[in-house]
């Protein structure tokens, strides 16, 4: 219900689809819809065809955004507007098709919550495997283990079963700290090593359950980073983003299934896509989670991206005591070369984090 016009970002995949097929069926006119895209990167970062494909279907009055290759000179845009950093790649190309919508609406509805809610994400799939070991008996337990070990990559895979919040918490770190040794001063580092990142956890050994671990994720990375981006980015172009998955009564209806409903045969968010199998073609309805994924190490490599180099030659970013500038610059050079020895992640992370503070020792300045 609006007095203004009101959009939705549509990306193709089942969780702003089906907010879009049911929005189009309530509204009884087209809806508007939007969605980005990315030039000259490869195959499986752009998924704005998958986009033009649920428009098609639907009949929507769809506009679609393609991002340049030198998008990341734009990023003093935003990064001057937030009032804390925020790391994820996808809020430069959030903002951008924030203005973008702004020119035909005032309103837009998004899919951020669902993940949380269904279990979308692949590291879900490990905190339902842990759920599972618990059942087998202790003498076949590790066996089992080993054997669900081999449906996942990574920490969160690795550490099966987790053992309590505290465990989920370790093994979903983006970049273990040890590693922040390499691009942080020495005396950052020992003033950072001594604050505890999990003393705020209540009960940090709780029983481990896969709609815990949704809990857990609802109230950290939902909250502290992906509604903190569509919020800052959306509000700084003048837009506002609602976001029905999160309506409490759908939270609260949602958080009391249980785990076999949201995870069967290890295919995720499986209650949501029978749902939008009555409302989209099942193609759709169930196709493989993709995630908003930004081409942004292709964009760190040019050249001609300068904002990186004009950061690292910025005497302000000095001023903080936090980066070594020269391990950033060996750094920039390693990926621009190709070479595989610098953590690209680590890398954007910190850029993130040193742009905002150069961004803060500007207005200082001023």
């Amino acid at each position: 219900m609006s007095d203004v016009p009101v959009g939705s970002f549509l990306s193709g995949g089942v969780d702003s689809s089906l907010i879009t097929a049911i929005m189009a069926r309530a509204a009884g006119k087209r809806v508007s819809t939007f969605s980005i895209g990315f030039s000259g990167v490869k195959a499986g970062l752009d998924e704005s065809a998958h986009a033009r494909t649920v428009a098609r279907y639907l009949d929507t009055d769809h506009h679609e955004l393609i991002l340049p290759a030198n998008t990341l000179g734009r990023v003093d845009e935003l990064v001057d507007g937030l009032d804390e950093p925020l790391a994820d790649s996808a809020i430069l190309p959030t903002y951008l098709l924030s203005k973008f919508a702004r020119r035909s609406v005032k309103v837009v509805l998004t899919g951020e919550g669902a993940d949380e809610l269904f279990a979308g994400y692949n590291r879900y799939k490990a905190a339902y495997l842990s759920e599972r070991l618990d059942r087998v008996p202790r003498w076949g337990r590790g066996i089992a283990a080993a054997v669900a070990r081999r449906f996942g990559r990574g920490t969160v895979f690795a550490r099966m079963p987790h053992r309590g919040l505290r465990a989920w918490a370790e093994a979903n770190r983006h970049t273990d700290p040890s590693v922040f040794a390499a691009v942080c001063r020495r005396e950052f580092i020992e003033r950072a090593s001594r604050v505890d990142p999990w003393e705020w956890l209540k009960n940090p050994e709780e029983p481990h359950s896969l709609n815990g671990a949704l809990a857990f994720d609802l109230r950290t990375v939902l909250a502290d980073c992906l509604l903190m981006k569509v919020d800052k980015t959306t509000m700084r172009a003048s837009l506002e983003a609602r976001v029905p998955f999160l309506d409490r009564r759908l939270v609260e209806y949602a958080m009391h299934l249980p785990a076999s409903i949201k995870i069967r045969r290890l295919k995720g968010k499986y209650i949501l896509r029978r749902l939008a199998a009555k409302y989209l073609p099942r193609r759709i309805a169930w196709r493989r989670k993709h995630g908003f994924v930004v081409p942004w190490e292709e964009w760190i490599r040019r050249p001609d991206n300068t904002v990186l180099d004009d950061l690292l030659s910025s005497k302000g970013l000095d001023d903080w005591g936090v980066f070594d500038r020269g391990h950033l610059r060996w750094m920039l050079d390693e990926l621009r070369g190709g070479g595989g020895a610098a953590d690209a992640g680590l890398f954007f992370r910190s850029v993130v984090l040193g742009l905002w503070l150069d961004s803060l020792g500007k207005e200082a300045r001023c």
